[in-house]
């Protein structure tokens, strides 16, 4: 009995303190990557009265797939008290601050983890006894209840807390190498980030070498072609040289040097233009792409264009790259937009070869505008939709037809697999198809396959098709915006077929209400299907959730049966129509994924019926701890205890975590006090200062009545006063404990000596 009561008492008086040590060295802020790709480094702090021995320790990283990398501290290494110790990659550009310089590993934007670990050898996981912290970001292998969010390039991780959560412990801030943590940027970082970088387009990711953007090009003057330049922007702090770097579009390059440069410094938010007579780069009024390249052939910025109009410039906003009747090389960009539409009638001329001829007294309205085939348009409406390879009576054909309400006619070309070009010229009245004859063409359409290119007047690609061996008497036809073979059907509208899609087992058709037939690659999906295929183009039909310019002017909400999604206007020439809440629409657009959430882009939306009174969109409620990627754009509620309030923002504590509530501006009450009891239903999303929930309406936040459930942040009062309550029975214990045993000895002293 007495050898059981001493071992208790040793262990609690030997182990059990240790684990109420506060932690006295920890990672305090990492750069993953600043303007190069292994400009990084892992900055230690030491929050002691005492000097630190590192001789033992080291630094071990794992990679997003779980590999093991380690950099031993050397022989000697010590950290003073509350003093730094900045680990960096060798080729990090201010080495001369580094107290330990590796190339052991490269930290990945992608995500990964560190350990600072109390010895040398490789850890197994992160419940390893002699890991003293470590920190998991992004996609990571490894990291503490939930991983910090990704920074941008230029940016760090930054300790803010330590309570075992990697997302809330760490914010993005600037670097500050060896020195405080900087301020989280305007306390959040979305609305600083966000607002400075996201309207430049992914391509370029100046922050590499440099902050420089393509900030206006101007490539059809009114007067001679002489006078097209580009311009850049230095939009970091510090001065920039340009030395070697390189402005290219897809013909020719220049390289900037002092022999062909008055000045290669560029300053904080200075500009440079490059005259066409300086870099001999003739921009295209048609299409053209523009590039940035710093020495280290680095894409640091790029710009791709298509129908430049005279005399405007192309310029960089808050709302990406538009349009602007007032060019101002070397000064800060003015928005002028051309609101005129320049309209003019055509003659429709009949191909008198065409052995189909013209059917279409209900399609054609009447003619009164022409288009002027001198200048550069828009010939998308344009589209091969019906290909006859091998027909029965030897009579190849290709019909094309023109899906628009204008006349449209100019020289065409039609290219095969071969390279053989062939110029037809066509004219088009709206809404009408041509047949183009084996008799008018010098290619052959292969009958054991072959891909057939259009071209416009203009030479820009307008569509390819690929189609393989021909069955005989059958056509290659665009029918529900899918190419399948078909029963021939020359000039007119496509068999109305449902082609079957084999891994769903389904049918696709096109919304009724939408006539484009004029692009293969958009097809009709859902919103669960768009979200879990991630194709690249879709249609969609769907309803307003929340109306296009109530939350913001670049995006909104929609949703169908399957759930919901966000729309972001990336075009600011897009034409969004009036719409109320619950209007039914048809989108065609882009899908991309931004913050992990996937969205569409879209570059067309119609109404098809207002106010759907019949809809209920889907959602469900849902714990915060148990948010995943698969939740964001999703409508969801949930209910919980306000624990901070401002005009902008809610958080909110639901006993298993706490999240974010946007307050935009179409929220009109905005009067929540902390301690106020909510259930918010709203669209999930996730910015680089974590989750938010958006939500629908004014009525879409109700107050409730307190519930027992705790929240997360009364529960961690309660378990730290748990804590100090088992310490002080622990105490009693022991105490107890003490005076058992003295009391035994004493006894058996006493039973000796009698």
């Amino acid at each position: 009995m007495g050898k059981k009561i001493v071992k208790l008492i040793l262990f609690f008086v030997f182990f059990y303190p240790s684990f109420l040590f506060a932690q006295e060295i920890y990672i305090n802020e990492i750069l993953i990557q600043g303007e190069y790709a292994n400009d990084e480094y892992i900055e230690l702090f030491n929050s002691s009265l005492d000097t630190i021995d590192l001789s033992e320790w080291s630094i071990q990283y794992r990679s997003k797939s779980g590999k093991i990398y380690k950099k031993n501290f050397p022989k000697g290494a010590s950290i003073l008290p509350s003093n730094f110790y900045l680990i960096t990659h060798k080729d990090y550009t201010q080495n001369h601050l580094s107290d330990m310089v590796h190339s052991s590993f490269s930290l990945s934007n992608k995500g990964g983890t560190i350990y600072l670990v109390k010895n040398q050898t490789l850890i197994e996981s992160k419940s390893d006894v002699d890991i003293v912290d470590m920190v998991g970001w992004g996609n990571a292998y490894e990291y503490l209840q939930t991983p910090a969010s990704t920074p941008p390039y230029g940016y760090t991780l930054n300790r803010k807390s330590s309570t075992g959560n990697n997302k809330k412990d760490f914010y993005i801030s600037t670097p500050t190498p060896k020195s405080q943590n900087t301020e989280q940027l305007g306390g959040d970082f979305e609305s600083t980030y966000d607002k400075q970088l996201s309207p430049i387009p992914a391509e370029s990711d100046f922050a590499r070498s440099g902050k420089i953007i393509i900030s206006e090009i101007f490539p059809n003057p009114a007067g001679k072609d002489i006078q097209e330049w580009i311009e850049i922007k230095n939009v970091d702090t510090k001065t920039i040289d340009l030395t070697g770097w390189i402005i290219k579009d897809l013909k020719k390059e220049f390289k900037i040097t002092s022999k062909n440069s008055v000045n290669t410094l560029i300053n904080p938010g200075g500009f440079y233009v490059f005259y066409k007579d300086i870099t001999n780069i003739s921009l295209n009024n048609s299409s053209e792409t523009v590039y940035i390249y710093d020495k280290n052939k680095n894409l640091i910025s790029k710009i791709e264009y298509s129908q430049a109009p005279e005399g405007e410039s192309l310029i960089f906003s808050e709302d990406g790259y538009v349009w602007t009747l007032t060019p101002t090389p070397g000064k800060e960009n003015i928005y002028t937009p051309n609101f005129e539409k320049k309209e003019e009638t055509i003659s429709y001329k009949e191909d008198k070869n065409n052995p189909y001829p013209s059917d279409n007294q209900n399609k054609t309205p009447s003619i009164d505008k022409e288009i002027n085939t001198d200048e550069e348009k828009d010939y998308t409406s344009v589209q091969i939709t019906e290909i006859m390879p091998n027909p029965d009576d030897d009579n190849e054909w290709i019909e094309i037809y023109n899906n628009s309400k204008q006349a449209v006619s100019g020289e065409f070309k039609i290219k095969d697999a071969s390279g053989k070009l062939q110029k037809i010229t066509l004219s088009f009245k709206p809404y009408e198809y041509i047949i183009i004859t084996d008799k008018q063409l010098s290619i052959s359409l292969n009958n054991n396959g072959d891909i057939i290119s259009l071209f416009s007047p203009s030479d820009n690609m307008i569509q390819t098709i690929s189609y393989p061996k021909a069955p005989k008497g059958q056509s290659y036809a665009l029918i529900n915006n899918i190419w399948n073979w078909a029963p021939p059907s020359p000039k007119q509208e496509n068999a109305s077929i449902l082609i079957k899609d084999e891994q769903k087992d389904t049918e696709v058709s096109m919304s009724a209400n939408y006539k484009n037939n004029k692009n293969t690659k958009y097809i009709q999906y859902t919103i669960e299907d768009i979200k879990t295929n991630q194709p690249e183009y879709v249609l969609l039909t769907a309803n307003i959730l929340i109306p296009p310019r109530e939350i913001a002017k670049s995006y909104f909400y929609v949703g169908d049966r399957t759930g919901s999604i966000q729309i972001k206007i990336k075009k600011r020439s897009l034409k969004i129509p009036d719409t109320k809440k619950y209007d039914k629409i048809f989108i065609k657009g882009k899908v991309f994924i931004e913050n992990s959430e996937v969205k569409i882009s879209p570059q067309n939306i119609e109404v098809i019926s207002k106010e759907d009174k019949k809809f209920t969109p889907l959602q469900y409620t849902i714990k915060i701890s148990d948010i995943d990627l698969s939740d964001l754009g999703n409508l969801v509620s949930i209910a919980g205890e306000v624990t901070k309030s401002t005009k902008s923002y809610l958080y909110l504590d639901d006993g298993s975590e706490e999240i974010k509530i946007y307050l935009a501006k179409h929220i009109k009450n905005k009067n929540f006090k902390t301690g106020d009891n909510l259930k918010i239903t709203g669209f999930l999303s996730k910015t680089v200062s974590g989750l938010r929930l958006i939500p629908l309406s004014d009525d879409a936040i109700n107050y409730e009545k307190p519930k027992k459930v705790l929240g997360a942040k009364t529960q961690k009062i309660i378990k730290e006063k748990k804590q100090n309550y088992y310490f002080i029975i622990i105490f009693v214990i022991i105490l107890i404990s003490g005076i058992i045993i003295k009391q035994y000895l004493h006894a058996r002293i006493y039973k000796r000596k009698n």
